[in-house]
């Protein structure tokens, strides 16, 4: 609604003789998804954008300067009416000089945060990247030890209690004077 708003009064400006916004666009930021204005007014001004706050109040501002100026046009008219177009252009110049100003210092401002921001991911990035090792070296070890205490533990007679030893060195040498008694007796 706002933007119709806006190409609405754009196209009254534009169908009047004395218009101060000869190029107006008005656009979504692709970064910030905010409305941008960007604005024109000939070939050897830059364009600049209105995305912060300040520099919307600075757009305002200049709106409200340029309403006033044209509700002075009676007093220039018919006369002075160049008079009147060279002031209209110098609240225009003095404005778009501001705000190029404005956006130069977002631009380094965003520029700084930028950097700033790709450098903790950077960072982030490595830390992970060394937890990940350390965990997959932690891990290998890990793995390594049990495979020792495995093999170990094939090895070895299993513990078993003394109650159980006595039971079956007693069952053993009952079986073995069995057999030497077979044998004693086939002989």
């Amino acid at each position: 609604m706002v933007i119709e708003k806006l190409i609405r009064r754009n196209i009254r400006v534009v169908t009047r003789r004395y218009n101060f916004d000869k190029k107006l666009k008005i656009f979504l930021s692709k970064n910030s998804k905010q409305i941008v204005y960007s604005y024109k007014t000939n070939n050897t001004m830059k364009s600049v954008e209105v995305v912060s706050e300040e520099e919307r109040i600075a757009w305002r501002q200049r709106a409200q300067e340029l309403r006033l100026h044209k509700k002075d046009r009676p007093k220039y008219y018919p006369f002075n009416i160049d008079e009147w177009e060279e002031k209209g252009k110098e609240i225009v110049y003095k404005y778009n000089i501001q705000l190029q100003e404005m956006n130069k210092n977002r631009k380094e401002s965003e520029k700084e945060y930028n950097a700033q921001v790709k450098k903790e991911k950077e960072e982030k990035k490595e830390r992970l990247k060394k937890e990940r090792e350390e965990k997959l070296r932690l891990n290998e070890e890990r793995r390594i030890k049990r495979r020792r205490t495995t093999e170990e533990n094939t090895n070895m007679e299993p513990r078993r209690s003394s109650r159980i030893a006595n039971g079956l060195k007693q069952k053993e040498m009952i079986a073995a004077e069995a057999l030497l008694s077979l044998k004693n007796a086939r002989l």
